[in-house]
């Protein structure tokens, strides 16, 4: 830690008087302020376009801040590897509801790296890595290989949703693009949702719908449901959520993590237990969403009316 603290002493003419070694990165308090010094791990042009919509959010009164070393430049060299200095200026909690609602609409012209709102080709190119990728798992990752057929079915299920409500439903102004982030989970807390190396620009709807898948696994209130679905307030997002929960990501993201080496393969088994329920969540959600208005057909889970 002495290092560290030369470190910071030097290029922030900062003095804390205890550092704590968080994973890969470092955390601090002064002035009951906590900073994090952030291993950068995202490709350069990337953070660069996160640095400036940092800095951009500045006038939106945004609770993180990046800090600039001596020389005025945001990442600072440390042993080889480039560090970020982030200020968090409020009490950390769990997210809620209400956090993942607000909107920040920005110029999305200025972040085209950090836009990820092009749903369909994103999905249709991953949808096209996991077919090229089958006959590469077949022996090393057999559950892997036994169920990916059935989550790139729900995929394109999703995929074919999306494109029927781009060529359906006119996009308005209420659809402008906002912070969002990659993921959203039950359990983040607000340093890591204001973390500003984890933002990215999409529609409001990309947090909720993740919010929601992961509620799915760990129980949920109705009222939780439908205070989520009463945020959206365009006919255009309301079917985006359906398409976006409809897309399995909880599965494809703990597919690469077991190809990556980062869990083992019967981390899967989790999600595979719960098809049968993830059934009846899409079947539920859907009908919430038609009670609220005009909602494009979804055939499969129109069957599953019959069957209920």
């Amino acid at each position: 830690m002495i290092k560290i603290r030369n470190f910071l002493n030097y290029y922030y003419h900062l003095y804390p008087t205890e550092i704590i070694k968080d994973g890969i990165n470092y955390k601090f308090y002064l002035n009951d302020k906590l900073y994090i010094l952030y291993l950068i791990t995202n490709q350069e042009q990337k953070v660069k376009e996160q640095v400036n919509l940092n800095k951009s959010l500045v006038f939106y009164n945004y609770p993180s801040l990046i800090i600039n070393n001596i020389f005025n430049s945001y990442s600072s060299l440390i042993d080889g590897k480039n560090y970020i200095l982030v200020c968090y200026n409020f009490h950390n909690r769990r997210i809620t509801v209400e956090d993942l609602v607000k909107d920040t609409y920005i110029n999305y012209n200025n972040y085209l790296i950090l836009n990820r709102s092009d749903w369909y080709n994103l999905w249709c190119r991953k949808i096209d890595y996991f077919e090229y990728q089958k006959p590469y798992i077949k022996d090393k990752y057999p559950l892997l290989y036994s169920s990916i057929d059935y989550f790139i079915g729900y995929a394109e299920v999703a995929i074919s949703y999306l494109s029927e409500v781009n060529k359906t439903i006119k996009s308005s102004s209420k659809d402008n693009l906002t912070i969002c982030h990659k993921r959203v989970h039950l359990n983040d807390d607000l340093n890591s949702f204001y973390n500003p190396l984890s933002l990215i620009i999409d529609y409001k709807v990309r947090d909720i719908s993740e919010y929601l898948k992961d509620l799915f696994f760990y129980g949920y209130q109705d009222e939780q449901i439908k205070k989520l679905l009463l945020s959206v307030n365009s006919s255009y997002q309301r079917h985006l959520l359906m398409a976006r929960v409809l897309f399995p990501s909880f599965y494809f993201d703990c597919y690469e993590d077991i190809i990556n080496g980062i869990e083992n393969e019967d981390r899967i088994i989790t999600i595979l237990d719960k098809i049968k329920d993830y059934e009846d969540f899409l079947f539920y959600l859907y009908n919430l969403l038609r009670e609220s208005g005009f909602l494009i057909q979804i055939d499969f889970l129109e069957n599953l009316n019959f069957s209920h």
